[in-house]
């Protein structure tokens, strides 16, 4: 079951989940640690996190991961990765653009989200640190989403710093990513 941070955090909904992880009817809970909005939904120590203003407090992570776990339940960490409009807002105003996706006009593009920068080391490691909290609070696994970059045609978009073809950076972000969680 996917459920958002905000959905977690209402007694009703998360009773409903506990309720059919008693009953043996799910085993997995998926549950958003960053969402699309890139709010960080659970009482993240990361500093890039505190300091951009993405954490909202939903849940404590580490007591959801063991409440879930004592029922027999494991806990997938959802993490949207590369569109997070908390990052590329506090980024370009910072003036940290080349954090950020931007349009061929100037300034973030945002035809379909707004995207921060996969190939930029800064962004790549917000995104590792916040999976690794996780990992290190109980979390079985990190499922990443929104692992790319905007959809739309690629001549209207900047990717500061892309040397190499969009899916080797996404590629080199997740064999990165999955190297790291791995060790731990």
């Amino acid at each position: 079951v996917h459920v958002s941070a905000a959905a977690w955090s209402s007694p009703q909904l998360r009773d409903g989940i506990l309720r059919l992880v008693d009953e043996g009817r799910i085993d997995t809970v998926q549950l958003d640690l960053k969402d699309d909005t890139g709010a960080v939904g659970y009482d993240s120590e990361v500093p890039r996190a505190r300091e951009i203003g993405a954490v909202t407090p939903h849940y404590d992570l580490g007591e959801t991961v063991a409440a879930l776990e004592d029922r027999g339940a494991r806990v997938v960490g959802r993490i949207a990765a590369f569109r997070d409009p908390t990052l590329v807002q506090a980024a370009w105003a910072a003036g940290q653009g080349d954090q950020v996706v931007q349009s061929v006009r100037g300034g973030p593009y945002d035809a379909t989200g707004m995207f921060s920068n996969p190939a930029n080391a800064a962004v790549r490691r917000y995104n590792l640190d916040l999976a690794l909290e996780a990992v290190g609070l109980g979390v079985s696994d990190i499922l990443w989403d929104d692992v790319r970059l905007p959809t739309g045609e690629p001549d209207t978009i900047v990717v500061p710093g892309l040397s190499a073809e969009p899916s080797d950076v996404i590629t080199g972000f997740l064999a990165e990513a999955h190297s790291e969680l791995r060790r731990r």
